[in-house]
């Protein structure tokens, strides 16, 4: 296990979780199946009291970015949407819960 990740950041999860790690957690499932816990992310997606909204907004159409990559003096007339998502991290589902939340002074 490394003490920090590419970016130095000594609690990323690519410094936690190894590959072994992951090797070890896979050869645990044998069979089974999968239940989806998710909620669906959109405007209005309900949230904690203080917890601020999920946002999220066409930022360049297409076409907007076809015309931006041209000026730039790209000629395959490639165009893609960008889209801007806005969201606080406890929004919709995680499983993260054991490494955020506190009882009293104990986390």
């Amino acid at each position: 296990m490394t003490d920090a990740d590419s970016t130095g950041d000594a609690a990323a999860p690519s410094s936690i979780i190894t590959p072994g790690h992951v090797k070890v957690t896979l050869d645990q499932v044998h069979s089974g199946r999968v239940i989806d816990l998710s909620v669906s992310m959109a405007m209005g997606t309900p949230r904690l009291p203080g917890q601020s909204p999920f946002f999220m907004t066409l930022y360049r159409t297409p076409q907007e970015q076809q015309r931006q990559m041209a000026e730039a003096g790209v000629d395959n007339n490639a165009g893609f949407a960008l889209e801007r998502v806005e969201l606080d991290l406890h929004t919709g589902t995680h499983v993260g819960a054991l490494g955020h939340v506190a009882m009293g002074d104990a986390m």
